[in-house]
């Protein structure tokens, strides 16, 4: 196998990391500390803080661009968009990574979808049951209209 060494690293997952790695062509391999393979941000501890980080971000992002959006859509249009958009952006790959997450990134998780959810609905609440974006999404429009 050849491989552009410049270009390649490699990420050791466990504890006794070897001094060096070489490839078949007598080159060492740099190690990395942490590397973003397929977008999600991934560490030697498995430890997820950078990917959360990094969600948080684009989640507030996002949020401050819907903000300026809302006016211009209708609910029905607001509720599409931001479900497609930033549930899509924010939680990409969070199978892998949102249930190992710190709990205090969890707690801003749930407020960035919180403050989206204000902006779609003033009163998510409906019937006092709590309902999350993506449930508000589902629900027939024209049973959503008479409570937002």
């Amino acid at each position: 196998m050849v491989v552009n060494q410049q270009k390649n690293e490699v990420l050791w997952i466990g504890k006794d990391r070897p001094s060096d790695i070489i490839d078949s062509n007598d080159n060492v391999l740099n190690f990395a500390d942490e590397i973003k393979a397929l977008g999600i941000y991934t560490n030697g501890n498995l430890c997820w803080d950078k990917q959360a980080e990094f969600a948080i971000n684009k989640g507030k992002k996002l949020v401050s661009s819907f903000k300026l959006l809302r006016k211009y859509l209708t609910k029905d249009q607001f509720l599409k968009a931001a479900s497609a958009q930033f549930y899509g952006a924010v939680f990409y790959g969070s199978s892998v990574w949102f249930e190992q997450c710190k709990s205090r990134f969890k707690t801003r998780f749930k407020s960035l979808h919180f403050r989206l959810l204000r902006m779609a609905c003033k009163d998510y609440g409906i019937n006092n049951q709590i309902y999350t974006f993506t449930t508000l999404y589902f629900l027939n429009s024209s049973w959503l209209a008479c409570f937002v």
